[in-house]
C-alpha cells in the first residue's frame, strides 16, 4: 500500500492537467476538420509517451511512467493550447482562467487537511462540497450557468414527483 503513495502523487499532476485541458480537447472534437487537424499532434504525444515507457520502464518502474504520463499530459496540454489559439486567433488567458479554481484548490486542501486521518470516502465527499463551495463564493459561474442548474434541478423534481405520484 505504501509503496503506492509516490505514484499516485505524481499520478495526481497529470490529472489536474487532463482535467484543464479536457474543455480545449471537447472543442476541438467539434469538427471533423478540427478532428483530423489535431491527430497528428496527439499521434506525436502517443509516440512520446510510448518511447520514453520503452526506454525508462524497465529501469526505473512505475514512478517513471507516473512522470511520463505527466509529461505526456503536459504536452497534450500545449498541443490542445495551440490548436485552440490557431482556431480561434486568441491566445489561452491561462492566469485569468486558473485563479479562482487555484484559490478553490487552495482552500480546500487547508479545510481537508486536519481530515487527512480520516476515511477516504469522507474526505473526498468533504473535498468535493469543500471546493464547488469555494468557487461559488469566489464567483467562479456565471448567471447563465445558475440558469442552467435550476432548469436541471426543476426537471430532476418533476420527474422525481410525476413517478412517485405513479407509483
Amino acid at each position: 500500500y505504501l509503496d503506492s503513495v509516490i505514484p499516485l502523487r505524481i499520478l495526481l499532476l497529470s490529472f489536474f492537467l487532463n482535467f484543464v485541458g479536457g474543455p480545449m480537447g471537447a472543442l476541438l472534437l467539434v469538427s471533423r476538420e478540427q478532428l483530423n487537424a489535431f491527430i497528428p499532434w496527439a499521434s506525436m504525444v502517443v509516440l512520446f509517451n510510448l518511447g520514453l515507457n520503452l526506454g525508462l520502464l524497465p529501469r526505473y518502474s512505475y514512478v517513471a511512467a507516473g512522470w511520463i504520463s505527466v509529461g505526456s499530459s503536459l504536452l497534450f496540454l500545449l498541443f490542445k493550447a495551440r490548436a485552440i489559439w490557431r482556431l480561434t486567433n486568441r491566445r489561452v488567458p491561462w492566469l485569468t482562467l486558473a485563479v479562482r479554481p487555484l484559490v478553490a484548490a487552495g482552500g480546500m486542501a487547508v479545510l481537508l487537511y486536519p481530515w487527512r486521518d480520516f476515511s477516504l470516502l469522507w474526505t473526498a465527499l468533504l473535498g468535493i462540497l469543500s471546493y464547488g463551495l469555494l468557487l461559488v463564493l469566489l464567483g467562479e459561474f456565471s448567471d447563465v450557468e445558475y440558469a442552467y442548474v435550476r432548469q436541471l434541478w426543476q426537471a430532476a423534481r418533476r420527474g422525481f414527483s410525476s413517478r412517485r405520484c405513479s407509483s
